[in-house]
């Protein structure tokens, strides 16, 4: 677009846009180049402050890139001092420590930039890492933390050795709760395997009888009195209100 006006072609092709696709299709596309607009914006906003503010004698491409909005920036234009593997392993440094909590690390198995899916990066865990399924899911989600912002062109990270967590038999377990959940209280989700939804009311045992405890120390002492002449008294003893029997509440329900 040499010696054209980026500003009045992009209005062109709003204007084209919304002629050929309709008044909706030109309102999105102009929220979409406000927001490309407002993150240049941004971006350029902070690069001023970071040089300006910059210590006598930095560098200011580390300056620069050191800010993740200005970093993304870079790299979104092809201008980032570092390439994608060289981000990749920064990243890989910073989540390293955390791994070593567990006694594991990450390896780079590669990066294939020919996938469908966009640039693949393919990770090995290594120790007590791999094959642990309590822990390795939340090790992917911090690998894949700090990959995207380091490296946010990786579109796709495969991780070797993030074992599933174990399902009995390869039945889907039953979720046993107090109640309905509240996010569901019309008809149950429906089952993976074909079956009625339905949830499971789970009958209550029937409580056991009620029983007179014998009179205890705390009974109180009174007297039965007759009313004839002279009035003749013979003391008593009533004991104390027994506290009735205490049964559960109604038990869970489930879904299935």
């Amino acid at each position: 677009m040499a010696g054209a006006d980026p500003g009045a072609r992009i209005g062109e092709l709003l204007d084209r846009l919304g002629r050929e696709a309709g008044p909706q299709a030109r309102e999105t596309a102009d929220e979409l180049v406000r927001s490309v607009v407002e993150f240049h914006g941004e971006g350029l906003a902070r690069t001023v402050r970071l040089l300006r503010t910059a210590p006598a004698g930095s560098d200011p491409l580390a300056v620069l890139t050191a800010d993740e909005l200005v970093g993304d920036l870079l790299i979104l234009h092809d201008l980032h001092p570092e390439d994608t593997m060289t981000r990749v392993g920064r990243a890989l440094d910073k989540v390293r420590p955390y791994l070593g909590s567990h006694a594991g690390d990450v390896d780079v198995a590669g990066l294939d930039l020919e996938t469908p899916e966009g640039p693949t990066l393919r990770l090995r865990l290594r120790g007590s890492c791999d094959g642990c399924p309590s822990s390795t899911q939340t090790v992917r989600w911090t690998i894949e933390e700090a990959v995207a912002r380091l490296a946010p062109e990786i579109a796709h990270i495969e991780v070797e050795g993030v074992a599933e967590e174990p399902v009995a038999d390869g039945q889907p377990l039953l979720q046993i709760l107090p109640h309905p959940p509240a996010d569901a209280p019309g008809a149950p989700p429906p089952a993976a395997d074909g079956e009625p939804p339905r949830w499971h009311t789970l009958a209550a045992p029937p409580c056991p009888p009620a029983t007179t405890p014998p009179a205890s120390p705390t009974s109180r002492a009174t007297r039965s009195c007759s009313s004839g002449s002279p009035a003749t008294c013979t003391p008593t003893a009533t004991a104390a209100p027994a506290a009735g029997p205490t049964c559960a509440p109604h038990p869970s329900t489930g879904s299935s």
